[in-house]
């Protein structure tokens, strides 16, 4: 919206960049917490993805928080077309972090829902020990 609607950029920039930083310490909260999680468990593939895509969000939000903090003391100096080019590429940021929230979720979502799923096609696929030596009929 602050891209869209200029007006609205002296009053919403700064409580956005306030909203980024409080996104930014949580998503290092998260990347924090997963992590301490992590050590208890086997790790397996899955959970390997969503722990890299955490570790590219959390990076992500530092730097749009970063832009967004920097954006909102500089961009009411700037003239019209330099703020409008400031706040696309802010917008870009927000966008990218946006992507890889989705991406970050998924991820998660996949390593929880899939794996016990594989692990049980792979428990039905695997040959059964018949010690009887019998074979059904």
């Amino acid at each position: 919206m602050l891209l869209l609607v200029p007006g609205w950029r002296d009053r919403l920039l700064k409580p956005t960049a306030a909203l980024a930083v409080v996104f930014a310490i949580s998503a290092a909260l998260a990347v924090q917490s997963g992590e301490n999680f992590a050590a208890t468990l086997q790790v397996g593939d899955l959970i390997a993805d969503h722990a890299d895509a955490a570790k590219t969000l959390r990076l992500l939000a530092f730097v749009l928080a970063g832009a967004l903090v920097i954006a909102a003391f500089t961009v009411p100096k700037l003239g019209k077309v330099a703020q409008t080019a400031a706040v696309a590429l802010v917008a870009v940021l927000g966008l990218g972090t946006v992507g890889f929230t989705v991406k970050t979720g998924h991820e998660g979502a996949k390593a929880v829902w899939e794996a016990p799923f594989d692990a049980a096609k792979e428990a039905q696929a695997a040959p059964t020990d018949d010690s009887s030596g019998e074979s059904e009929n």
